[in-house]
This record gives C-alpha cells, sequence and structure tokens, in this order.
C-alpha cells in the first residue's frame, strides 16, 4: 500500500536506530495507524451495506416466494454469512489498530505490536 511504502521510506531515511524506536517515536507510524484503522473501519461498513443489499435483491425476486422455506435459509446463509465474518474480521482489525494508536498517545513505549 502507499502508506506501507511511505513509512519504509521514512524508516529507511534513517533518525531512528531500531524499528522499535521508529514504532514509538515516529508521527508517521502513528499517522498509518490512524489512517488503516479508519480505512478497514470504512471497509467493514461498506462490506455490511453489500451484505444488506444483497439480502434484499435475493428476498425481493419473484421466484424466491416460491421456494420452501429450508432452501430458503441454505440460500440466504451461504450468501450472508461470509460477509458478515468479513465486515467483523475488518471491524476487529480496525479495532485493533484504533487501540494500537491509542496506547502509542497515552504510552508510546507500549506496543502492540511487538
Amino acid at each position: 500500500t502507499v502508506s506501507s511504502t511511505f513509512e519504509a521510506v521514512v524508516l529507511l531515511n534513517g533518525g531512528f536506530e531500531t524499528v522499535h524506536e521508529f514504532r514509538s517515536k515516529s508521527d508517521v507510524h502513528k499517522i498509518q495507524l490512524l489512517v488503516e484503522s479508519t480505512g478497514w473501519g470504512i471497509h467493514a461498513v461498506i462490506v455490511a451495506i453489500c451484505g444488506k443489499m444483497v439480502y434484499e435483491r435475493i428476498s425481493s425476486l419473484p421466484t424466491f416466494s416460491q421456494v420452501r422455506s429450508q432452501a430458503k435459509r441454505n440460500i440466504i446463509t451461504k450468501m450472508i454469512i461470509p460477509m458478515i465474518f468479513c465486515s467483523l474480521c475488518y471491524l476487529l482489525r480496525a479495532g485493533w489498530m484504533a487501540a494500537d494508536f491509542i496506547s502509542r498517545i497515552i504510552n508510546p513505549e507500549t506496543t502492540f505490536e511487538s
């Protein structure tokens, strides 16, 4: 990604002896954590919205009302459950990155990454 490449360039340009020092003192790393956390959170919301749209589209099909209830449940489950899990995974990743960002502000020596 662009932010990871930018972070690598800043790290390689020097000024930090170790990666741990870079993670604890670099404003670039803090900004990347904030941007990625926001991005993953937005991605989670978008996947949830798409899941809702898929559900509404499937349930509004004219022939869907003629399908047995167990078959309906199977169709919906196979389409929606993976989207729900995907959204929850993205949300979890966003939460961990946000927690890491906040912990770096409160106590820069503490890291979720090591």
